[in-house]
């Protein structure tokens, strides 16, 4: 295959149609011209071709620049494959329906359709959609860097709200005259959409810091695409498709779609952000809401991840889920968080704790080992909580007679000991000297 003697190198993040706008520019085409002509595709939107490119497309282009099928395909959305969603050709309603299971601290448990306006529009989870007239998030610090402007792949992601590049949020409309800048625009000038119809330059926007929870998000995104694990707080690491199944778990579960959701209502509350104004917004898919509503759902999901779990369990107690209650609607989450979370719930009430492991048919901590043992941490954990003799004795009956027999003698032993310190101190000995 012949090489074509210009073609220019794939830009950090570039799309495909960025890519083919300036090889089509370098032979001094329009690059509807070059498509047809030179690549014999038939007439299509440049925009179709970031999305899943023909296979014929990907092999001419890197026979003819040298560049290998995996680049040229890595500056599609097939990149997301198997990560951020399991097909391109997955509705996003359909792919919800696999989310983690049994989890949502507000119970109740539903459909994950949009609204009705939405119902016929093929949305792909976490990817913004592709019609000409949807808005395009750009960076403006990006789009003033360097001598080349082209749009960026993650912009095509419904997750990326800000740039974790230069940490400032994400802008989708002029500046100047507040028009949205769309789809269409981008195709109609591919080397001039960077000024809006007024004229206006879109690098000219002013910039705002990126919310700190959002650009942790961000930051752990970039993690789980580039080395397929996730590590949360010191915990042990999490595959990619498993934390964004559950950051996504977690967007759903704050979305306000129903009448009555005290958890989720609770959380904006924390923020000052008044849920009843909220709601219109929240109630279509996340894919489709305005970039500040997704801001703001980012934000609120990177403060109850971040740190895991305190923050989350914080938010619990604010409408008295606590206990049992909690644990049982958060079966759902992979074994990496559910085990921090349930050792934080476990230490605050570690009678109930006991009581759901044994109910579940789940080996409470240090049953394995002999009973004696095992109550001498019990109530220690116990003591540290705060909880007397005769309430340790009162919230344990229901434990198995081995354990509470064991418990008994624990306690009893408790007591010796106690008795024997008082006396060797009113006897003006140091503890252990002369002990019976």
């Amino acid at each position: 295959m012949v090489r074509w003697p210009l073609h220019p190198s794939p830009l950090d993040d570039e799309s495909l149609s960025s890519w083919l706008t300036r090889l089509a520019a370098a032979y001094e085409m329009a690059p509807a011209t070059f498509c047809h002509h030179v690549l014999a595709l038939p007439p299509t939107s440049l925009d179709t071709l970031d999305v899943c490119p023909p296979a014929e497309l990907v092999t001419m282009l890197a026979d003819h620049t040298g560049w290998s099928r995996s680049r040229v395909e890595a500056m599609t959305l097939r990149r997301y494959e198997g990560i951020l969603f399991e097909t391109l050709a997955l509705p996003t309603s359909q792919a919800l329906s696999a989310r983690l299971p049994g989890f949502h601290p507000d119970r109740r448990r539903g459909g994950t359709e949009g609204s009705d306006r939405h119902k016929g529009m093929q949305l792909t989870s976490w990817l913004l959609p592709r019609a000409p007239t949807a808005t395009m998030p750009f960076c403006p610090v990006c789009l003033a860097d360097g001598p080349v402007v082209y749009p960026r792949t993650a912009w095509s992601l419904a997750l990326i709200t800000v740039c974790r590049r230069h940490e400032v949020v994400l802008w989708d409309h002029c500046p100047a005259c507040g028009e949205p800048l769309v789809r269409r625009w981008v195709n109609v000038a591919p080397l001039g959409w960077a000024r809006c119809r007024c004229g206006v330059a879109l690098a000219l926007a002013p910039t705002m810091r990126a919310p700190a929870p959002v650009l942790w998000l961000t930051n752990r995104l970039q993690e789980a695409l580039t080395t397929g694990t996730v590590v949360l707080n010191a915990t042990a690491a999490l595959p990619a498709h498993s934390y964004f199944a559950m950051v996504r778990t977690f967007v759903e579960s704050v979305r306000l779609r129903w009448a009555h959701q005290p958890w989720a209502e609770s959380c904006w509350h924390s923020l000052g952000i008044d849920p009843v104004a909220m709601r219109p917004q929240l109630a279509v898919p996340f894919e489709v809401q305005p970039l500040p509503w997704r801001l703001r759902i980012l934000a609120l999901v990177g403060q109850l991840l971040r740190p895991w779990p305190q923050a989350f369990v914080a938010s619990c107690h604010r409408v008295a889920l606590t206990g049992k209650t909690l644990l049982h609607r958060v079966q759902g989450l992979p074994a990496t968080m559910l085990a921090p979370l349930e050792e934080v719930v476990g230490a605050q009430d570690p009678p109930m704790f006991t009581r759901f492991l044994l109910a579940t048919g789940r080996e409470a901590p240090g049953l394995g080992q002999d009973p004696r043992a095992w109550a001498h941490s019990y109530i220690s954990a116990c003591r540290r909580v705060g909880l007397a003799t005769q309430a340790i004795r009162a919230r344990s009956r229901a434990l198995p007679p081995l354990l509470y027999d064991a418990l008994d003698e624990g306690l009893f032993d408790e007591r010796v000991d106690r008795a024997v310190a008082r006396a060797l101190v009113r006897a003006g000995l140091p503890w252990g000297q002369n002990r019976p």
